[in-house]
């Protein structure tokens, strides 16, 4: 019960912060950050749509928690829980490739102010706690795994057309927004390759690591 009361807890949260850091970088309340953009546009950064994605995930995830609480029913579903996985593990992806990749090109000090804060390490961080730590009452199959990756391949395989159809471009112009493409398209397609690969290394870490915090409730 009290593991299900957390994980009520953290999805709300979740489903609560994503609106309004959405609404910092849409209309501008906090200008601050690199890889921002004012309404509708940013909905082009794959930080922005992973995090929505968590977002209504977890309000799924928290009405359905409610029903199972009040005793409506036994368990989420399966459909949500794998909707909540996948988001889980997209956001964790935008959380290292910040760390690993866009921080040390863009600068650490404006991946994580305004907007970007949210987006790039709390949201994530909590979507992982929680999925880890709280959500689930019986274990994903391995296959599962790959369905994770579903949310980077469309973004990405969008991304390189985009560049493909209509080019890098330039300033606010500028298809290759996050400089995949800077040292040419071959590099740019290992990167790919290497994010896919990264991605599915996360799902799997992540369903283990679910399993374990179903195991020891």
């Amino acid at each position: 019960m009290i593991r299900r009361v957390l994980s009520l807890v953290c999805n709300i949260a979740i489903a609560i912060l994503v609106p309004m850091a959405w609404s910092m970088m849409a209309f501008q309340f906090d200008p601050s950050g690199a890889l921002t953009s004012v309404g509708f546009t940013n909905l082009k950064f794959f930080t922005v749509l992973s995090n929505l994605l968590a977002g209504a995930a977890s309000l799924l995830y928290a009405v359905e928690l409610v029903f199972v609480l009040r005793g409506k029913r036994e368990r989420v579903s399966l459909l949500v829980h794998k909707l909540k996985y996948a988001a889980t593990v997209a956001v964790t992806l935008t959380f290292l490739t910040v760390l690993v990749f866009l921080g040390p090109v863009f600068g650490f000090g404006s991946m994580y102010v305004g907007a970007n804060f949210w987006f790039h390490l709390f949201i994530p961080l909590l979507s992982l706690l929680g999925f880890c730590m709280f959500d689930g009452m019986e274990p994903l199959p391995f296959r599962s795994t790959f369905l994770a990756v579903i949310p980077m391949l469309l973004y990405g395989l969008c991304y390189l057309v985009n560049i493909l159809v209509n080019g890098v471009g330039e300033g606010r112009a500028a298809n290759d927004w996050y400089g995949f493409v800077r040292w040419g398209f071959p590099v740019g397609m290992a990167i790919f390759g290497i994010i896919t690969l990264g991605t599915w290394m996360i799902a799997v870490l992540i369903r283990k690591l679910n399993h374990f915090g179903i195991n020891d409730n």
